[in-house]
């Protein structure tokens, strides 16, 4: 679940062995909000932003409230993309999360 206005932290357990923490040349975390009867809107956050710790095998995306404001109080979807420095591409499943609107909104 995440709440508007809020900085959640969303993390990913790499459980795939064959991925190697120092190999991961590119990263990215897309959240696609499909407002109904509207057409669907896409953020792509990408590794710069995100925190990787290969001893626990976890990828960590911080959302900032400007992030969270941006999203409506409907499901999204989210999703988790890398490769690595020999080419080779993985995916995660697709994830839907509530979102969970706030009575004030606005950055705290």
């Amino acid at each position: 679940m995440i709440i508007r206005g809020t900085t959640p932290l969303l993390t990913f357990t790499v459980n795939n062995p064959d991925i190697d923490f120092n190999a991961i040349e590119e990263c990215w975390v897309t959240i696609r909000i499909v407002p109904k009867g509207q057409n669907k809107k896409d953020r792509t956050y990408y590794k710069e932003q995100m925190e990787f710790d290969a001893e626990h095998r976890t990828i960590m995306l911080r959302l900032t409230q400007e992030d969270t404001l941006q999203l409506t109080a409907s499901p999204c979807q989210v999703q988790m993309r890398l490769k690595l420095t020999n080419g080779i591409a993985y995916a995660s499943e697709i994830f839907e999360e509530t979102v969970e609107k706030i009575l004030n909104s606005g950055v705290i």
